[in-house]
This record gives structure tokens, C-alpha cells and sequence, in this order.
């Protein structure tokens, strides 16, 4: 097991420095904004990384990709372009620091030369470009020349200056089991699913929750929110306490939210079957090692012809298979799903977006056409956390 957190050390023995912790860059930034610095002699704060696996539920072993978190907790190192950046005059920044997820700009395959103690490092980009400390390191913001690139990501071949050393970042043994609390919070009403042209009527919901962790049986719990109208916040209070999380685990979290007026035995038997098959699909996408495709292989396994997003609501991809007639459950008049997410995660990124306490996240569901009459279509938030235990 591969564990990094900690400094990454340049050839000249400095270190490289996420400016403010994270948070610099964007579109129009430009080379006016350093995102990373390479001139750092003493490994502080701004100096600390922490690499996930990126995308999650990846096997450990070769070719793996993570994403690389700056030390505010919240921030992921993009690779603008996916790489292929070089000096000043580009007029790009070849690196920014204020992404709030691991997209493809955001992946790293980190190479580990252990023959060596302490371990060296090279790090690629997403399109296989190596990641260089100009003149080997100790390059701020100064302008001019290549000191306005103290890091550039347009080296194809292995030179001195793109062996970094980990430093006391890396370390060939496990790390310990780790213990979470995975909580549903909250649902918030923008647009109800009743949103008859009236504005009469409110949604009745129910709620389900599935966590699966490693090789064990999945839980799920459920709860009957009641009815709900627009512009209300409420209380979901589901959670699963205490989940022993051991290194090398994949944790799959998948809840579904449906607005219906069956009785509450129906209607959450629906909602535990649903989540059983995607939640089995996700399974068996990660057995087949699937993982760098996850979303297609789940879609491929659910028959969908669209991936099923891992990021965000999946209620999209998943809105025909959750309507299906084949759960012999009646979706009538303005019933239907309402929120649906997928998500699939490394004990790696668990420990990683929890290193600074709770990990809270909030997803905007759109919702999937409603009948005619019941106006426009529903859009609902779900805020979930994980908590260290």
C-alpha cells in the first residue's frame, strides 16, 4: 500500500509549495497568478500534499492514478490542458490550485523508484507529460523568463529535473483501519415534483440510503420524510456510525429519494430493490476491475446507455431504470424520483478529504421529466457528510 502525505522535495532539495494553501488559478488567470512555487527550504503547511486515488475504487498497484490535494483540504492540483504547458511565454499557467474535484485534468500517475532510500518520484500528467521543477527547483513568482513557471507540465522524457523525492511521504506499509460516520443530513425543496400550475399539492417522500464497504454485506435504512413543499429545508438524519474502513477498501454510498403516494411498506421496498441493483452493479463493476471506467461499466452492467455519473446526481442517467415498470410499483400522476446519487470511494480519499475533520458536501439534483400537468420538473439538493469516528 502506497500512503502520501507529506512535502515532495524538488531535485535542488527544495520543496514544492501550494500558494495560499490552494484556491489560485482559473480560466483567465494567466501566468499573473503562480499557482505552485518550487523555492520553499523548509516543508510548512503550504508544502503538505495529499494524494487520492483519483478516479476512486481504483486497485492499488501499477498505473494508478491519483489526484493531488492541496493542504486547504478542499482543493485539488489541475494540470491545465491535461498537460503539455511550458514556459512563460505559453501565456497559460501550466497549473492551477482551486478545483473542487478530481476531473481528468486533475490525474496524476505517480511512479515510485523504491530501490532508493528515501524513494524518488516522477509525476505524469493526464497525457503523459512529466511534471518538472524548472531548473530543478527554487523558482517563486518573480517574473520573467522561466521563473513565471516555477513548474511546467511539457517535459515527454525523463531528465534530472522531474525526480522529485517524497520525503517521509511515502511508506510501503498499511496504514490503519479507520472508522467513519456516513450521514444523509439534509433535503432541500427548490422545486417539488407536484408542481402543478396551481402550486397545490406537495411531495411526499421517502428516502434510501445503502452503504457497502470492502467485501461486506450492504446496509441500508430508510425513512418516510412526509410531505414537503417548495423552499423548505429538512431533516434526512440518516446514518451509518462507526463503519470500520480498512486500507485498500472501496466504500460504495448510493441513495435514492422518490416522491409517491403508495403506502410506506411499498414504497420503500421499491426503494430498497433499487438501490440493491445499483448498488450490486457497482460491485461487480469494481470486482471485474473496471475502475477506470467505472461509470460506463455501471451504466453497461444496468443496461443504461449512458455511464452513470460518480460525481454529482445520477439521477439523470438513472431516472428510465427507476421508472421502469419491471419493479411492478405504480409511479402515478406527478410520483416519481426526485434524487439519485452513485458515489464510489478509496480508503485513500476518504482519509484524505477527512484529514481536516467532517467532509460535507451538498448535490443539486435536476429532476427527470414529469407527466404533463404536474408543471415544471423537480430540482432538489441532498447534503450528506463523512465524519471521522
Amino acid at each position: 500500500m502506497i500512503v502520501i502525505k507529506g512535502p515532495i522535495k524538488t531535485p535542488n532539495g527544495t520543496y514544492l509549495t501550494a500558494v495560499n494553501g490552494g484556491g489560485l488559478g482559473g480560466a483567465d488567470a494567466g501566468t499573473g497568478v503562480v499557482a505552485l512555487h518550487s523555492d520553499a527550504t523548509v516543508a510548512s503547511t503550504w508544502e503538505t500534499f495529499t494524494l487520492a486515488l483519483s478516479p476512486a475504487g481504483q486497485k492499488i498497484g501499477p498505473g494508478m492514478t491519483f489526484g493531488l490535494i492541496t493542504s486547504s483540504g478542499r482543493n485539488y492540483v489541475t494540470a491545465v490542458s491535461g498537460g503539455g504547458i511550458g514556459g512563460a511565454n505559453n501565456g497559460t499557467c501550466p497549473f492551477h490550485t482551486d478545483a473542487k474535484s478530481a476531473g481528468p485534468w486533475e490525474q496524476f500517475t505517480l511512479n515510485i523508484n523504491d530501490a532508493v532510500t528515501p524513494h524518488t518520484v516522477t509525476i505524469q500528467t493526464a497525457n503523459g507529460n512529466y511534471v518538472t521543477a524548472v531548473t530543478g527547483g527554487g523558482i517563486g513568482d518573480s517574473p520573467g523568463g522561466d521563473s513565471a513557471t516555477p513548474v511546467r507540465t511539457s517535459d515527454g522524457a525523463l531528465e534530472g529535473w522531474q525526480i522529485f523525492t517524497a520525503a517521509e511521504g511515502v511508506s510501503a506499509q498499511a496504514p490503519p483501519p479507520a472508522k467513519y460516520n456516513f450521514e444523509l443530513n439534509s433535503l432541500q425543496v427548490i422545486t417539488k415534483r407536484t408542481n402543478t400550475p396551481g402550486g397545490w399539492g406537495e411531495d411526499t417522500d421517502f428516502v434510501g440510503f445503502t452503504l457497502t464497504v470492502g467485501n461486506n454485506p450492504s446496509q441500508t435504512i430508510n425513512k418516510a420524510m412526509g410531505n414537503l413543499s417548495n423552499n423548505n429545508t429538512y431533516n434526512i438524519g440518516l446514518i451509518f456510525e462507526g463503519i470500520t474502513v480498512n486500507p485498500g477498501d472501496s466504500v460504495i454510498f448510493n441513495y435514492h429519494v422518490i416522491n409517491s403516494g403508495q403506502p410506506e411498506p411499498q414504497a420503500l421496498a421499491y426503494l430498497e430493490q433499487t438501490l440493491e441493483k445499483v448498488t450490486s452493479a457497482g460491485v461487480t463493476a469494481l470486482a471485474q476491475a473496471l475502475s477506470a471506467a467505472l461509470g460506463a461499466a455501471i451504466g453497461g452492467i444496468l443496461g443504461l446507455a449512458i455511464p452513470v455519473p460518480l460525481l454529482g446526481s445520477a439521477l439523470g442517467a438513472l431516472g428510465g431504470l427507476l421508472l421502469s415498470k419491471a419493479w411492478g410499483f405504480l409511479f402515478a400522476d406527478c410520483d416519481g424520483p426526485v434524487a439519485a446519487a452513485l458515489h464510489i470511494w478509496s480508503s485513500n480519499y476518504l482519509a484524505a478529504v477527512t484529514s481536516g475533520g467532517a467532509f460535507t458536501n451538498t448535490e443539486n439534483h435536476p429532476g427527470v421529466n414529469s407527466p404533463t400537468g404536474c408543471g415544471g420538473n423537480s430540482n432538489y439538493n441532498v447534503t450528506w457528510s463523512i465524519t471521522p469516528a
